[in-house]
């Protein structure tokens, strides 16, 4: 029943996600938007990318470790990125 609740939860979120996006691009430019929402992104993760990295033990909780991927996973991850442009260029 659990997976119910996040299978609706997620797509709740991704409506109102892909919501934003339009409005967001509205009289804008793709490109800034797109830089500015990966900034955003960034911002987010940086820190706990940079303190998992230098003082694991001393994170408040295991949540927020951010753990190392390989090289296969960072192509993954471009694969996965020229996608999601193509979508908001093209979308």
């Amino acid at each position: 029943m659990t997976w119910l609740f996040l299978t609706l939860g997620s797509a709740v979120l991704l409506g109102f996600y892909d919501c934003l996006k339009k409005l967001s691009l509205r009289d804008n430019a793709v490109m800034p938007v797109l830089f500015i929402s990966i900034g955003a992104g960034a911002v987010v993760w940086l820190p706990f990318m940079l303190w998992s990295a230098v003082a694991p033990e001393t994170l408040p909780h295991k949540f927020l470790f951010v753990t190392g991927i390989s090289g296969r996973e960072h192509l993954l991850l471009l694969v996965k990125s020229v996608i999601v442009g193509g979508s908001w260029v093209f979308g």
